[in-house]
């Protein structure tokens, strides 16, 4: 009898191909197609929550196990990670989309200082000229956008006029800097991963992990990070509007944030905890200088792309 999958020779009545792992069966019926079903469920929802549940209460037990070789029972930490990373801008988007959709209207007629234009405004010669967006969209119609833009901008400094000239045009398709801000955020974000690791190893030359022991480490931490901030969102959504709240859970997170990354150090680096915590006051510093270049270049991105 030969495995229906690979063509290998099946010995005796074993159930399982000892070439494929294909369990041996005459024909398909209910009871195996839902036994399969059952089990499939059950192997990725345990490797999900044991990957969750040491991720959150064992900090550095995951990039210890996976380094170790003992990979199976849990999540790949770049699909972790990315996993982490689309749920967070996910909800960030739908909180984002409520509050553009749940703005107040003020009703009644506008005072003489207080007349409303949808529109961009331009500083020119020291004069703040607000163009209507259904004027902009009309010239766009026309073709004659860019030659409008340029004519109100022509004495405002370069950069300035480049900047406005950028914003009048998101203005027209409806994208606001903002959007494109949070986009270049999360691009960056996984692109800065390396350098990341790059100060990790820096700091902790002595220890023999590699550059990708330090990456998988980094992909785990960002992870809780990116954990905690959607647990933020979702406290956000779930009580807007209280501040107290708000505030204490922030307070929770950051505190419990500094406990985790130097836990996860003292367990992965083997460091006891006043080791850990001097080496954390350097990788502050690192994360400031680090910090500043992607802002600068998150912000300087989304200015181009404007």
């Amino acid at each position: 009898m030969k495995c229906k999958n690979c063509n290998e020779e099946l010995l005796g009545q074993e159930k399982f191909c000892s070439n494929c792992g294909q369990k041996n069966i005459d024909r398909l019926n209910l009871k195996y197609i839902l036994s399969q079903f059952v089990e499939d469920v059950f192997n990725v929802d345990s490797k999900v929550f044991r990957t969750l549940k040491n991720l959150i209460t064992k900090p550095g037990y995951l990039t210890k196990e996976y380094i170790e070789g003992r990979r199976s029972n849990y999540i790949p930490p770049v699909r972790l990670y990315i996993v982490m990373s689309v749920l967070f801008f996910f909800i960030l988007s739908l909180i984002d989309y409520d509050e553009k959709t749940s703005t107040g209207i003020t009703v009644g007629e506008p005072t003489q200082d207080e007349v409303v234009v949808d529109g961009v405004k331009f500083s020119i010669n020291g004069e703040t000229i607000t163009i209507p967006t259904e004027d902009l969209k009309r010239l766009e119609y026309e073709g004659r956008l860019d030659e409008g833009l340029d004519s109100l901008t022509a004495d405002m400094p370069e950069f300035a006029a480049y900047v406005s000239r950028k914003m009048a045009k998101t203005k027209i398709n409806d994208e606001g800097f903002l959007d494109i801000l949070s986009d270049q955020f999360s691009l960056f974000l996984m692109l800065f991963l390396p350098f990341f690791a790059l100060l990790y190893a820096t700091i902790f030359s002595g220890n023999k992990k590699g550059f990708i022991g330090h990456l998988i480490f980094n992909l785990h931490l960002n992870s809780f990070v990116m954990f905690s901030l959607i647990l933020t969102l979702l406290v956000d959504l779930c009580l807007p509007n209280n501040d107290t709240v708000e505030f204490a859970w922030v307070a929770i997170v950051f505190l419990f944030g500094q406990y985790y990354i130097l836990k996860a150090i003292m367990k992965f680096y083997e460091r006891k905890w006043w080791a850990a915590l001097y080496k954390y006051s350097l990788l502050i510093v690192g994360y400031v200088i680090l910090a500043l270049v992607f802002v600068i270049l998150v912000f300087a991105t989304s200015i181009l792309l404007l």
